[in-house]
């Protein structure tokens, strides 16, 4: 498989440098490791800037009903270049918004829908992380269980070995 993997012929002989024990293969505690993908994935940052972003427009669509106030000025100069005229106009605009509740009300009821489709989503994605990892912890716990598996059957197999020589020099 090594061989296959590195894209070599199956005939090649290898001398591997170092053996891998079961005691190198490590696995941090699931709870540790799900926290870690949690921080660092930047899917989940993304879709919880998603949610974040929907849960703003919901609030703002939540302020549209709010009366508005809006202030104006303007000074300028006016005439020609002999004689200037200042002209100046200041303002005080205030919006009461009256007839239109049902627009109001719906761009409310579609930003609420779209925050809680966001926050789902980010829900269902932390929960995909979180089997993600608990299966990843899973298959290294796995594959820590078959390399010691390995490692007995090689010390098996020495052994089996070592009393073969001991048969054969007594010859039995």
């Amino acid at each position: 498989r090594l061989l296959r993997a590195m894209g070599e012929r199956p005939g090649v002989q290898l001398d591997l440098a170092d053996s891998m024990t079961a005691s190198t293969l490590t696995v941090d505690p699931v709870e540790t490791a799900v926290l870690a993908a949690l921080k660092n994935r930047p899917e989940i940052k993304a879709e919880e800037t998603r949610a974040e972003a929907a849960r703003i427009a919901s609030r703002g669509s939540g302020a549209e009903r709010l009366p508005t106030i809006q202030a104006f000025a303007d000074y300028g100069n006016n005439g020609s270049t002999d004689v200037f005229v200042p002209t100046n106009s200041v303002g005080l605009q205030v919006q009461i918004p009256l007839f239109d509740g049902g627009r109001r009300s719906a761009h409310r009821t579609t930003a609420e829908s779209q925050q809680r489709q966001a926050e789902i989503r980010a829900r269902d994605l932390r929960d995909e992380i979180e089997f993600d990892v608990r299966v990843a912890v899973d298959n290294l716990a796995s594959a820590r269980e078959q390399l010691r598996a390995a490692d007995q059957a090689l010390t098996l197999g020495q052994q089996i070995l070592d009393l073969s020589r001991l048969r054969f020099v007594a010859q039995v």
